[in-house]
């Protein structure tokens, strides 16, 4: 309920931000609200450490240090996906049309703060004009089942298919038959204040894949078995 509300009072909630800093700024005050309405990419350059430890403190620190922020997220689907249930096509183009056209805010850092060094492919930082930049790459993932794994610490999503559906206030579940999951090209690019020690501009980018195949799905009072199966570039901004 909180979030819908939110999702209303974005003007507002944006010219308050604008506001907030503006002020802050005229007491040398890094942004007490990250905002960031025009995008650039986050370099790395100078002196570079790539000590995936002492990059991690940086990084877990400032996620649980920022609080709230306003960002957005969205997502393209990649290639043709396929859906049907029992022996029947599903014409879902609607559904996966929404998907790519649809933006959604959102008001806090991903995860919780607590990738560990086992997550990482690679990482880098630098540090220059009182700003932290950090790139990570986040280990692929494969799921079978629910697990405690990279991504969920690292963007924080459920790893469990009927959690996702239960958040969604949608009344769906789902049980049996066959379900994968996996996450590839997980990079994190952030730039975090060494003022404050709060992230003030980051991208949190994943390609995910969803394999569903003899799944009972229950909703609506209805019940059916149901095969899926696409692939999605997921993007969180702030």
């Amino acid at each position: 309920m909180l979030n819908l509300i939110l999702q209303k009072l974005v003007p507002l909630l944006t010219t308050f931000a604008l506001f907030i800093n503006s002020i802050g700024g005229l007491f040398g005050v890094s942004a007490v609200i990250p905002y960031n309405p025009e995008r650039t990419d986050v370099v790395v350059s100078g002196e570079i450490s790539t000590d995936t430890s002492e990059i991690l403190e940086h990084y877990n620190s400032a996620v649980k240090e920022t609080g709230f922020v306003i960002g957005k997220t969205s997502s393209d689907i990649i290639g043709t996906p396929t859906a049907g249930t029992d022996d029947s096509d599903i014409d879902m183009t609607p559904y996966w049309n929404a998907i790519g056209e649809t933006e959604t805010y959102l008001f806090e850092v991903p995860g919780d703060g607590n990738i560990i060094a086992a997550d990482v492919k690679s990482a880098k930082m630098s540090v220059n004009d009182g700003k932290r930049y950090v790139i990570l790459e986040i280990k692929d993932v494969k799921r079978t089942e629910k697990t405690d794994d990279a991504v969920a610490r690292a963007y924080g999503w459920s790893t469990d298919l009927n959690e996702l559906f239960s958040s969604s206030g949608i009344g769906i579940t789902v049980e049996g038959g066959e379900y994968k999951e996996s996450y590839t090209d997980c990079t994190i690019s952030c730039v975090i204040d060494e003022k404050t020690g709060k992230i003030i501009y980051g991208d949190w980018d994943a390609t995910g894949t969803i394999n569903m195949k003899d799944v009972t799905v229950k909703a609506f009072g209805l019940e059916f078995t149901m095969d899926m199966d696409y692939t999605a570039r997921q993007y969180i901004d702030i």
